[in-house]
């Protein structure tokens, strides 16, 4: 999926399913932000090797933060 394919529906799911992966220790994720509050990108630690290891990862958004989504 490219990041034109990439709807806000999409945003909702990964939205439910961070905080599943959260609460089921698996992975955890945070929003990069503006001062104003509009996202901007990601990052997060999961585990991708069994108990103890974690890996982490940074993903930016494709627009300018000025026409990024803002979380209500």
């Amino acid at each position: 999926m490219g990041a034109r394919d990439y709807a806000e529906s999409d945003a909702l799911v990964f939205l439910q399913l961070s905080e599943d992966w959260w609460e089921s220790d698996k992975e955890y994720n945070w929003s990069i932000r503006t001062p104003d509050g509009a996202i901007v990108g990601m990052c997060g630690l999961m585990r991708r090797q069994g108990e103890g290891s974690l890996r982490s990862a940074i993903g930016c958004a494709p627009t300018p933060p000025a026409k990024a989504s803002r979380q209500p």
